[in-house]
């Protein structure tokens, strides 16, 4: 909880070796409090199911869900 304080604050926290791209977008979870997120127009945001939906997105590679993201 602590941390998705600080990430209010000071940005989510992205390690780059853990990126993948759905198809359409870059995706990834904050290292410090693990919410998806997703790069759009060269800038990492919060991931969010309501404004994001797109048929054409694929499944994380490691898990086959489209709503599962990995560690």
């Amino acid at each position: 909880m602590i941390f998705s304080f600080i990430c209010r604050l000071s940005g989510h926290h992205i390690r780059r070796n853990r990126v993948w791209h759905d198809g359409l977008d870059f995706r990834t979870n904050c290292t410090r409090c693990q919410r998806p997120l997703i790069k759009r127009d060269q800038e990492w945001r919060a991931f969010d199911m309501k404004r994001d939906p797109d048929t054409r997105r694929k499944p994380h590679p490691r898990y086959n869900e489209v709503g599962t993201y990995g560690p």
